[in-house]
């Protein structure tokens, strides 16, 4: 979709097109928001491609379009007409085009062909009927996606397939095109996938394309600038404003962008290289102060009253000074501040650099730091430690260092000096000896402490490189990748906990603490967060992979508004912002494998680094923008979402609803969303968290419900602020989640309601609402309610029924439609069967939350949640010595898991809820049904059982309990729908867990199914809900055959167990939609929605006479996410019915009132 312009006096006339349509309005210029529709879905023969407002005097208001086989029509914006129509002599598939002039008689045309030419053709150049082509340029190797024309610079470019731009001088006027000549001057490669679209500046060249990236371009073939920032795999629209500072850009991932393009406020990365000075004139000085060391400690804080320095008087060293011996050469660098450089050289002289007065002054020399040493420094306090095993302790200010104290630590050399807290650091001696040393400081002296002794197990590399005192425990991380966890004050000096290599190989580099949290990373390219629980034992909430470039972490920096990350992509340093979703600075200094150091401030950042045997220093601002709003709308997912759930649901002390969400997606990654429905202005979206431990694609999401046993309503022991969710999908990768709302002071914490956690006795688990009290047809009407926004009735005059509302504001999707559209003609044939209407208002909610800022949008929606990675599996990964010896079956590393489902049992008479264990049902690609447990406490999932009845991919995955019984309810490819009974699987898994005993057992084949439905569709189906009534069971599914069906299952308890037997009564609807239904859900006792590819949701009417079915259409409602892979449906304190669907895009719809 993309538009057009026409200033009128006062008012903007815009062309909206898209496909075969296009519509006119009129914006008003001093009011934006004040648009009003001129001409409503023109539909022409084919597809447009290019609109153009012409200025003709004999036609005033008429305009140019361009069709997809190279035809042009001239229209008649006042009469609505067609004027003229014309056709190229090529007549053949353009996928673009652009129109150049204002009239019609001298308008030119560029059309970019699937034969991978440009073809230029003018309106008035006429060969016979049709139009002649002057120009063909050629050169492109693929399909030319976009065609650009700038006359002021007098050049044209296109783009293509084959990953390039072809830039083109034009000689001549182009009404003319038999006197102007096109001439190729440069062809720009630079992305790494198809490019979709240029646009010509004055200076530059814009050129957005599938690999998610906007390059801007000099005329001469350099890429000036890259912007990075969207999620997924393209970037679909560009625009530039008229002053040609600013660029727009929309990706496939719903967020559109600004960019600048001559940013004053970009500060370039300029890097100095220094000539460090002899050390010879000052080590007499130095070590007569080392001799006058006194001792009498403080707190550091109080250095900042420390009188004038000792070392005032030292001699100052310019850097034109005498350089460093040819033997002597930098081996360290260390920033003590923003200010000032220190560098430890080979010959063991410790110098100072200030950055502001660019002066050097030896802080120490001294033999015992020659050829090794180790250097940390935090604040005021530098702390050297040498091969001798002795720790040198400085206490500075500003650029003069006022204190030394030298103590001996360690049997053999230091390997490791970290610090762990303001005045404590951890050293690392030889075999794996660790000591706590806490500082002390006075007014001119430091003394230095031994506080506690541990030890670090044994691993090849057995030194630590990262630390933190957090409450009473020491957190630290190795050379190896593991972090140890020490508790302060005990006699025992292992670790009390040992994450071994959660890092990888390469080492963890960094470990902190922030807001009651522990923060790790590692060379492994993921940062971690950890928690302490109870025990003061350290749990894992979760992994976070920054970007697929980074893969060496090396710090985490806190401000007020982003988490910056510090870490290598190849030779290039470089800061992440995981807030913007781009680097804020890359110094290519060569790699990690070098000594360097970086201080960040919120704005401005100091880095230095040893390189070829020099020492560099830089200073660069960490903005990459003076726009304050660089994201206008932010991302939701890169690709297309296959599935959402419901997590919570809240009432604001407004009365505004908050609710919950994660979504799934292509994009291997799950959000979870916070949206406030507004009672008088838009809805808004924020995503709280991404979670990112997939390592392929994600297709299905299921939150834990409790399910009772013991024949009453009880109350689970898992807090109502707390969902156990599971998530699958590609290479049979199976997680577990443990999300924790956040609750804050502006939402009543009584009005927290999580579905999931609903307590059901032998009633429906398919159904999203509450189980349905009330079985029994309902004939009643629905009482009058206010209408809002634009209504579109739902019947004729012709039909018996009473017209149905439907309210419909704009969507939250990311597409930005919001045209309501009209019903089909079969739908209208449908309304007839319909003998009332029950349904009052299906409201479309509006868009989502512009904010950039995650956490004030946290604060906004007065609502957060936390969440923890509680466990992952993968079906067949791993190997075993005697793997033949195990019941596991091989797997395909293809396969999928397609759909989940997972309950736990509430009930005293087992531990399952002490425990928290809960059971899962997978269904799977390679046609097995799986069964899974998965116990929380020690987070780990056991395969119970299986079955290989079904010899086709299975879709959808639904469990009940019906007389007692737990009921597996499984649909496939083929169309058919098999039912097992699990009972006696499930009570030998509470029998082992009662017992303590061995899952050796396990899994058991669970055989063939109690009761197999055949060819109840044709084809697949990704569709199915279940419902008990009157203890026998509904089971409602849609098809790839565009049908949808209600099957009755009878259920009776009989010695052997349950026997199950299908009805022949079966309510069928074999045109239901116009595409495959992939969403079906129970609303109460008779209600039904469906959802379809079609883009349509309908709702339904079920009546049950005498185990008779008999299903009627209500009402539909068009919406605009295209491809729907799911639906998921909740309801407010108000009875107040809200879908969700998902695809390509979200949208929330509002059912107001159903009898």
């Amino acid at each position: 979709m993309a538009f057009d312009q026409a200033f009128l006096t006062d008012k903007k006339l815009l062309g909206v097109f898209g496909q075969k349509k296009f519509s006119l309005f009129e914006l008003d210029v001093v009011d934006l928001s004040n648009v009003t529709l001129v001409t409503a879905d023109v539909e022409l023969e084919d597809w447009i491609w290019d609109i153009s407002f012409l200025n003709s005097e004999n036609h005033e208001s008429s305009l140019a379009l361009l069709l997809a086989h190279n035809v042009a029509i001239h229209w008649d914006c006042i009469t609505q007409t067609t004027l003229h129509r014309i056709s190229c002599e090529t007549n053949c598939i353009i996928y673009c085009g652009t129109l150049i002039g204002t009239a019609w008689e001298q308008l030119a045309i560029a059309s970019g062909t699937v034969y991978n030419e440009v073809l230029l053709w003018n309106t008035h150049t006429c060969v016979g009927e049709k139009r002649a082509v002057l120009h063909r340029l050629t050169g492109h190797q693929g399909v030319i996606f976009n065609i650009d024309v700038n006359l002021a610079v007098a050049r044209l470019c296109s783009v293509s397939d084959d990953r390039s731009v072809r830039v083109y001088s034009i000689d001549g006027a182009l009404d003319n095109l038999q006197q102007s000549s096109f001439i190729l001057i440069n062809v720009f490669y630079g992305h790494r996938a198809r490019v979709w679209k240029a646009c010509l500046l004055t200076n530059y060249v814009v050129s957005i394309g599938e690999d998610a990236a906007c390059l801007l371009w000099t005329y001469s073939g350099e890429v000036v600038k890259k912007f990075e920032g969207h999620r997924g795999k393209c970037i679909w629209s560009l625009a530039v404003d008229d002053d040609e500072s600013l660029i727009v850009t929309g990706g496939g991932d719903a967020s559109i962008r600004l960019w600048s393009i001559d940013d004053k406020s970009e500060t370039p990365v300029c890097t100095d290289k220094l000539c460090l000075p002899s050390s010879q004139a000052v080590k007499i000085k130095t070590m007569q102060l080392q001799e006058n060391v006194t001792s009498s400690p403080c707190t550091v804080d109080d250095t900042d009253k420390l009188e004038p320095p000792l070392l005032r008087n030292t001699t100052k060293l310019p850097v034109q000074s005498a350089a460093l011996s040819s033997a002597d050469f930098p081996r360290s660098v260390l920033l003590a501040d923003e200010s000032n450089l220190l560098v430890m050289t080979n010959d063991g002289s410790l110098f100072c650099y200030n950055c502001e007065r660019r002066v050097w002054r030896l802080w120490l020399s001294d033999e015992d730091n020659k050829l090794y040493s180790v250097i940390a420094s935090h604040g005021r306090l530098v702390v050297v430690g040498n091969i001798s095993g002795q720790l040198t302790v400085l206490l500075t200010r500003g650029a003069d260092c006022i204190a030394i104290n030298q103590q001996p630590a360690h049997g053999g050399k230091v390997f490791s000096i970290t610090w762990a807290s303001k005045s404590n650091f951890l050293s690392a001696g030889p075999h794996g000896d660790l000591a706590l040393w806490h500082v002390h400081t006075g007014s001119h002296d430091v003394t230095l402490t031994a506080t506690h002794r541990f030890n670090l197990p044994s691993c090849s590399q057995r030194w630590t490189t990262a630390a933190v005192l957090f409450q009473e425990l020491l957190v630290c991380g190795d050379r190896g990748g593991t972090i140890h966890v020490y508790l302060q004050g005990q006699s025992d000096m292992q670790p009390v906990q040992s994450f071994s290599k959660v890092h990888g190989k390469a080492g963890v580099t960094h470990v902190s603490a922030h807001a009651g949290f522990i923060y790790t990373a590692g060379r492994d390219g993921q940062y971690r967060q950890w928690t302490v629980n109870c025990l003061s034992r350290l749990e894992l909430m979760y992994s976070n992979k920054v970007c697929k470039s980074m893969e060496w972490l090396e710090k985490l920096a806190f401000t007020a508004s982003d988490l910056l990350v510090v870490g290598f992509f190849r030779e290039n340093l470089v800061v992440w912002s995981t807030r913007l979703c781009c680097k804020l600075l890359q110094v290519p200094c060569g790699g990690g494998h070098r000594s360097w150091d970086i201080s960040m401030s919120e704005n401005s950042t100091r880095f230095t680094y040893i390189k070829s045997g020099a020492v560099w220093i830089g200073k660069s601002a960490l903005h990459t923008t003076s726009i304050l709003k660089p994201v206008l709308k932010p991302a939701l997912h890169g690709r297309e979402i296959n599935s959402v759930c419901h997590l919570f649901s809240l009432r604001g002390h407004k009365g505004d609803d908050i609710f919950i969400v994660a979504t799934a997606s292509e994009d291997t990654t799950i959000n979870l969303i916070a949206l406030h429905a507004f009672q008088s202005s838009p809805l808004k979206m924020s995503v709280l968290h991404r979670l990112r431990n997939h390592i392929s694609n994600v297709r299905t999401l299921c939150v834990t419900k409790t399910i009772c046993t013991c024949g009453a309503i009880c109350l689970d022991s898992v807090p109502s602020d707390t969902q156990v969710m599971f998530s699958g999908g590609g290479r049979a990768q199976l997680l577990a989640w443990k999300i924790i709302l956040d609750r804050r002071k502006e939402c009543h914490s009584s009005a927290v309601t999580g579905w999931s956690e609903v307590c059901i006795n032998d009633c429906s688990s398919g159904s999203a609402l509450s189980p349905g009290e009330n079985t029994k047809p309902n004939s009643g009407n629905l009482e009058n309610m206010e209408e809002e926004n634009n209504v579109l009735r739902m019947g004729t005059s012709e039909s018996p029924t009473e017209p149905c509302n439907l309210d419909a504001t704009e969507l939250m999707n990311s597409h930005n439609s919001n045209t309501v559209h009209t019903l089909s003609e079969h739908h209208c044939d449908r309304r007839a069967l319909a003998s009332e209407n029950e349904l009052k208002n299906l409201t479309v909610l509006d868009d989502w939350a512009d904010n950039t800022n995650q956490q004030a949008d946290v604060a906004s929606l007065g609502t957060s949640c936390l969440y923890m990675l509680l466990g992952t599996t993968s079906v067949g990964s791993g190997s075993s010595k005697q793997s033949w010896k195990k019941k596991v079956l091989n797997v395909n590393p293809e396969t999928r898991f397609m759909s989940l489902v997972s309950w736990r049992l509430c009930s005293a008479e087992n531990v399952f809820s002490v425990n928290r264990i809960c059971f899962v049902g997978v269904a799977c690609s390679d046609a097995l049904v799986r069964v899974f447990c998965f116990r929380e406490k020690s987070k780990q999932f056991v395969q119970l059982g299986y079955s290989h009845f079904l010899n086709h991919c299975l879709l959808k995955i639904e469990h009940t309990l019906l007389h007692g019984h737990h009921l597996l309810v499984v649909s496939s490819t083929d169309g058919s729908i098999a039912i097992w009974d699990i009972t006696e699987l499930l009570n030998m898994a509470v029998h082992t867990e009662d017992n303590d005993g061995c899952d050796s057992d396990f899994p058991i084949d669970i055989g063939s199914p109690c009761l197999y439905l055949k060819s109840v569709h044709q084809s697949g189906i990704n569709a199915l809900c279940l419902q008990i009534i009157e203890n026998d069971l509904i089971v409602a599914s849609g098809g790839d055959d565009n049908s949808l069906s209600i099957t009755f299952v009878c259920g009776k308890t009989t010695e052997t167990g349950l026997a199950l037997q299908g009805s022949t009564s079966t309510a069928r609807i074999d045109t239901a939609h116009a595409s495959q239904i992939t969403g079906i859900k129970f609303l109460y006792a008779q209600w039904i929605v469906t959802a379809s590819v079609d883009q349509r949701v309908t709702i339904w009417k079920y009546i049950l006479c005498n185990k008779e079915i008999k299903l009627h259409w209500v009402a539909s409602k068009f919406t605009s996410v295209a491809d729907i892979a799911e639906m998921t449906v909740w309801k407010n304190q108000d009875d107040e019915v809200f879908l969700c669907l998902c695809g390509e895009g979200l949208q929330i719809l509002k059912i107001h009132k159903l009898s």
